[in-house]
C-alpha cells in the first residue's frame, strides 16, 4: 500500500514538473519546405506592418471602406483561383501575382497624394528593416545585379 502511494504521488509529482515547463520552440521549416506554421508566421509579421501603414495613412471612413471592399472582392478571386484544379501551380501564381498588381493600382486610386508619398516612404522603411533583419540572422544579403 505505501509502496503504491508513493508511486502514485511520484507520478503527480512529474506531470505537474512537466506541465510547469515551458512549450519548446517549433522547429524552423526546412529549407524548399512549405511549413503551415512557417506561412502563418510571415503573413503574421507581414499584416502587422499593413496595419501600422494604415494606421499612419489616417484613412477617411470612406478610404476604409473602400479598400475593404477591394480586399474582400480579391480575396475571393484569390481563393477562387486557388481552388481551381485546372490551373497549373505556375498558372495560378501568375494569376494571383495579376490580381497583387491590380490591387495596389486600385489602391492608388483612393488615396491621396500625401497619403501616397507617405505609403511609399513606409514602404521603404520596412524593406530597409527586412533587409536588417535578415543581416543580423545571418542570412545573406539579396545580390542586386546591375539594371542596363
Amino acid at each position: 500500500m505505501k509502496k503504491t502511494i508513493v508511486f502514485v504521488t511520484a507520478a503527480l509529482l512529474c506531470q505537474l514538473a512537466f506541465a510547469q515547463s515551458p512549450d519548446p520552440q517549433p522547429a524552423a521549416p526546412a529549407k524548399g519546405e512549405s511549413a503551415v506554421t512557417g506561412k502563418r508566421e510571415h503573413h503574421r509579421k507581414h499584416g502587422h506592418e499593413k496595419r501600422e501603414m494604415m494606421k499612419a495613412l489616417n484613412l477617411t471612413e470612406d478610404q476604409k471602406a473602400k479598400l475593404k471592399a477591394m480586399n474582400e472582392g480579391n480575396k475571393e478571386k484569390k481563393q477562387a483561383i486557388l481552388n481551381d484544379s485546372k490551373l497549373t501551380d505556375e498558372q495560378k501564381k501568375e494569376q494571383i501575382k495579376e490580381i497583387k498588381k491590380a490591387q495596389a493600382t486600385n489602391m492608388q486610386s483612393v488615396l491621396s497624394d500625401e497619403q501616397k508619398a507617405k505609403m511609399k516612404d513606409l514602404r521603404k522603411k520596412m524593406k530597409e528593416g527586412r533587409k536588417h533583419n535578415k543581416q543580423e540572422a545571418g542570412e545573406p544579403a539579396p545580390s542586386v545585379a546591375p539594371q542596363q
